[in-house]
């Protein structure tokens, strides 16, 4: 993402290709994410038919000094992904290309709905402070709507799906990457999916992605 015209003809090129999405890094090379410049992007984006990805590692956070032992570093990963979605829903790039998706990769979701729920607190009170003006709806409106979540390992997200869209959710096991759940990922479906309906896990491990990036698949087989 070095400037808006290499981005769209990285995508054209992409979409040319069969490719059905596009990672991008943490920083672009010309100026940053919440400048109108970026606006013919999105719209090439949604143009293609191509959702947007960020990984946690792609997003940044462990360039950042930690404090305490290395582990403590779990959660800085997770902190550039929110601030990322912050940058797209608070000051109006969804408001402005509803059609736009987002895909976080392999943050988690068991944190969305504090997250959500945080931002429209600090909407309400402080929405005069927003650089870019009001916004059409609440941050959780376009958190719900626009952003998709992989996860893996994370009951939280299924304990609390109520408090999510189910649509946007997506499992994933991550092979063969050492994070993977692979070779027990069964095992961790059927102990996490006890409290998510049938339909809802048909979703979430198959369904949404497959409706995300035009994938026609069966039915999954239990």
């Amino acid at each position: 993402m070095k400037s808006p015209d290499e981005g769209i003809a990285e995508l054209r090129a992409a979409k040319a290709l069969g490719l059905r999405t596009a990672m991008l890094p943490n920083m672009p090379g010309t100026e940053d994410y919440d400048s109108p410049i970026y606006d013919r992007f999105w719209e090439e984006a949604v143009a293609l038919g191509m959702p947007l990805a960020f990984h946690t590692l792609a997003a940044g956070g462990l360039e950042k000094k930690v404090r305490g032992s290395n582990l403590n570093k779990i959660y800085t990963t997770i902190q550039a992904v929110q601030e990322l979605l912050g940058i797209f829903v608070l000051t109006g790039i969804f408001a402005r290309h509803p059609d736009l998706r987002i895909v976080c990769v392999e943050g988690d979701a068991g944190w969305l709905p504090h997250y959500a729920q945080r931002m429209d607190r600090f909407y309400r009170e402080h929405k005069y402070f927003n650089s870019t003006g009001a916004l059409p709806l609440m941050p959780s409106d376009y958190i719900f709507e626009n952003i998709y979540m992989t996860f893996q390992d994370d009951v939280i997200a299924f304990q609390y799906i109520a408090s999510m869209n189910e649509k946007r959710l997506m499992w994933a096991n991550d092979f063969p990457h050492p994070d993977a759940s692979w070779p027990h990922s069964q095992e961790l479906l059927e102990a996490q999916t006890q409290w998510v309906t049938a339909d809802q896990r048909q979703a979430i491990v198959c369904d949404n992605a497959a409706a995300l990036y035009g994938i026609d698949v069966g039915r999954l087989v239990s």
